[in-house]
């Protein structure tokens, strides 16, 4: 993935840094053909003949490496491209210079013989003018590109903070998952007490989750409290049919369990909340008949008096 994403983004920086670079070089192509004309208008293949073949030449060659097209995969060929035209707008610049030079020497033999005519002064200030254009041109070019070049900097940096957050995120799931594993790895009775503390401290939630993790790794003299106190976890939320649910199957899958008669007090109370008055008067019942001398008998028994006393 890193690998992909950095070279995404060396093709940006290249194809933007190539397009910026083509302007440029087409630029120099127009300065250094408009100053070999003017040359040429000047009569300057007469008289700097050696200077108008080397503008001539470098201008050919410039010209021939900004249209060559490289048979290469993408980045190589974007490379090459590159380096084409890196070559061609060195060559257009030589160019140029070459052709100022014929036209300043042409000046000179023109000066001396007197054949300098108003037109042709008139022609230069024009070139002079265009060639102060397309330098501006350049320079927005070339500010351009150190603009592109900053971005690319910015991503790489970005890229690089998104790959330190990864790994800090990644710790932390680590340290996360970390006192869980430790808990199933060592005494049972350790998470036990931890679900327990939870539902203590009203953690109800995790306690519940706790529990309901020590069910599904271990099956002991502890499960069937564990069951009991998944089902109080709902009970103090209120969220009376589960804990309902909870507590029966405390009665169904642990049947001597020494829950047995909290978890009927705690069935006939889930009913009670919700308006079954029948089926918890039912279950106090049978507390109190076969549990008669347990603590939760005796609220039982209270719980029928006061509901008889309610609906009598």
């Amino acid at each position: 993935m890193k690998k992909s994403v950095f070279a995404i983004a060396m093709v940006l920086f290249v194809c933007g840094c190539s397009g910026s670079q083509a302007r440029l070089a087409e630029k120099s192509l127009a300065e250094a053909e408009a100053t070999i004309r003017s040359a040429r208008l000047m009569g300057a293949e007469a008289a700097a003949s050696a200077e108008m073949k080397k503008a001539e030449l470098l201008y050919e060659l410039a010209e021939e490496d900004f249209y060559k097209e490289p048979q290469s995969r993408l980045l190589v060929y974007l490379r090459q491209k590159s380096a084409l035209r890196e070559r061609a707008l060195q060559n257009a610049q030589i160019a140029k210079q070459h052709a100022e030079r014929a036209i300043v020497q042409t000046q000179q033999n023109s000066s001396s013989s007197g054949t300098t005519g108003e037109s042709l002064k008139n022609e230069i200030n024009r070139l002079k003018n265009r060639n102060q254009c397309i330098e501006k041109e350049v320079d927005q070019i070339k500010a351009q590109n150190i603009l592109l070049r900053q971005n690319t900097e910015k991503l790489k940096t970005r890229m690089q903070t998104l790959q330190i957050e990864k790994k800090q995120l990644a710790g932390q799931a680590a340290k996360i998952k970390q006192p869980v594993q430790q808990a199933l790895t060592g005494d049972p009775g350790d998470l036990y007490r931890k679900g327990f503390y939870f539902y203590q401290t009203r953690k109800y939630d995790a306690a519940r989750k706790i529990f309901q993790q020590y069910l599904a790794n271990y099956d002991d003299s502890l499960s069937d409290n564990a069951q009991y106190w998944i089902g109080e976890c709902y009970y103090m939320q209120q969220k009376y049919e589960p804990s309902l649910t909870a507590f029966e199957t405390v009665l169904s899958k642990f049947r001597n369990s020494n829950k047995a008669p909290d978890t009927l007090l705690k069935i006939g109370l889930c009913h009670h909340h919700l308006s079954q008055f029948q089926e918890a008067a039912e279950n106090w019942q049978l507390l109190v008949n076969r549990y008669p001398e347990t603590r939760a008998a005796g609220f039982a028994g209270k719980f029928l008096t006061r509901q008889k006393d309610r609906y009598s």
